[in-house]
């Protein structure tokens, strides 16, 4: 797996609260806190800017909770902005994203050919959302776009499985009519918004084939609007985010939670409840009370379970007996006191590891990793395989740029995978084919025989996906 691969799988399933207390908090993630994420090793936008992550922390953030995401993409070109106005300023962590086009001088206008390219640039920016706040909902993420920013929603939608495999609600406000990929769209939800004296026609056409490829789609017009999205709309934008996305599968998970509990199904009775207690945002639902009692409940199964671990502490021999049961019992009370011994237990382990001869460390180092995820003592062991990442890194730069390079920057990627080394290496990596696949590009458009032009840019599309010249290239076909 790639290290583009393996953060985008940490970005779609989301990370737990018990992941998240195995690492240092970001500094930056505070309540009511927006701050700005520069990517210099991206390309420009379509505004002509450097690439920007831009991020805001609710006010009730809470780090042992998870929360919900709502990504903002505004319009025309598409500089990123926060908009809380949709889902308020409590509860839902806020991002916004840049627009990219592959040639932005043909026009503003979002394309399908720009989708993976788009793409490429934001997987990276993401993943560090991903890092930054590792206590993201997998479950209530929602994007929502005005006029171009919805178009860009649509391209990916047709293009971009992950994309769609990301986010559980699609708003579309004035824009993105150019969706025809409904096939993507069973079982999410999307809201289209459009102006009585805009586009409003092409709207109901994208929720009802959505609504009849599956999807739970819903279609409003704004009566007396333009082109615009004005803010006393957003009241109702925030209502159907609480009716399709928030609150959408709580009956069901609090009547698989209830019933769990009743039956002493205790492994269903702690995912339905992380399930129910990550939707219930305040105490302001009739759910809260009967949740907290179900809670109770579960914590005193898990006080008797941890009395039932073999041993008084884990052991090489029991160790994945303990790590399991922090996983499958958090965040119950009786998890910490377990996790505790847990991490005494991984640090002597590291040691271990960090005394093995230098060519063997870093793959007994990504083991030991996976095995600890969720664990304090696993941000020892990145630091330490960051350590040799950084010294084979600073060796690959200095070669010259040629096949070899190419080659130790793969070999990089690869072995020293999770750390900021390695993913520095994908982003030379990705850096090197751009300018392979540009030159690539220049060289078939002096083709004069149009069979071998085509078949050439074929080639270069399934070689070069995800570059730049790869989506022109799509263009010239």
């Amino acid at each position: 797996m790639t290290i583009g691969s393996g953060v985008l799988v940490l970005w779609l399933l989301g990370t737990s609260p018990e992941q998240m207390q195995g690492g240092t908090p970001d500094p930056r993630v505070k309540p009511g806190q927006s701050f700005v994420v520069s990517f210099p090793g991206l390309p420009q936008t379509l505004a002509k800017k450097p690439s920007e992550l831009h991020v805001f922390i609710p006010r009730k953030y809470d780090p042992a909770k998870k929360h919900p995401l709502f990504l903002w993409l505004n319009g025309n070109d598409g500089p990123p902005g926060i908009n809380t106005g949709p889902v308020g300023e409590d509860h839902f962590v806020v991002a916004s994203l840049p627009l990219y086009k592959v040639n932005p001088a043909e026009g503003l206008l979002l394309k399908n050919e720009d989708a993976r390219y788009i793409w490429s640039c934001w997987k990276p920016m993401l993943a560090e959302l991903e890092r930054i706040v590792p206590n993201l909902n997998p479950e209530i993420r929602v994007v929502g776009g005005f006029s171009n920013g919805a178009n860009c929603q649509a391209v990916l939608l047709n293009k971009v499985k992950e994309f769609a495999d990301g986010f559980k609600g699609f708003l579309l406000w004035e824009g993105g009519n150019m969706l025809d990929n409904f096939k993507v769209l069973p079982a999410h939800s999307l809201f289209v918004l459009y102006g009585e004296k805009s586009l409003g026609k092409y709207g109901a056409p994208i929720a009802l084939s959505a609504s009849k490829a599956g999807a739970d789609a819903e279609f409003f017009e704004m009566k007396g609007v333009g082109h615009d999205a004005p803010a006393s709309f957003n009241p109702k934008v925030r209502d159907w985010i609480e009716r399709k996305v928030l609150f959408k599968d709580l009956p069901e998970a609090f009547r698989a939670m209830t019933d769990a509990v009743k039956r002493s199904r205790w492994a269903e009775a702690v995912r339905e409840y992380n399930r129910v207690s990550g939707v219930l945002l305040d105490d302001s639902r009739e759910e809260v009370g009967p949740t907290k009692e179900a809670f109770r409940k579960i914590s005193l199964a898990a006080e008797e379970a941890a009395g039932k671990l073999p041993g008084p502490e884990p052991t090489k021999a029991t160790g994945a007996v303990w790590r399991k049961f922090v996983r499958d019992w958090s965040p119950c009370p009786a998890v910490e006191k377990v996790r505790a011994a847990v991490e005494r237990q991984g640090e002597d382990d590291l040691k271990e590891v960090a005394s093995q001869p230098e060519t063997s460390r870093p793959k007994a180092l990504r083991k030991f990793m996976e095995e600890w995820e969720g664990f304090a003592v696993r941000e020892a062991a990145v630091a330490s395989l960051e350590e040799l990442a950084t010294r084979e890194l600073e060796g690959a730069l200095s070669k010259p740029k040629n096949p070899a390079l190419q080659h130790l920057l793969e070999k990089c990627a690869k072995e020293f995978e999770g750390t900021p080394s390695a993913r520095k290496a994908q982003e030379k990596l990705q850096d090197l084919r751009e300018e392979q696949a540009s030159i690539l590009l220049d060289r078939i458009k002096q083709m004069s025989s149009v069979p071998d032009r085509k078949r050439s840019l074929q080639d270069l599309i399934k070689t070069y996906d995800g570059t730049r010249a790869a989506a022109e290239a799509r263009t010239l076909l």
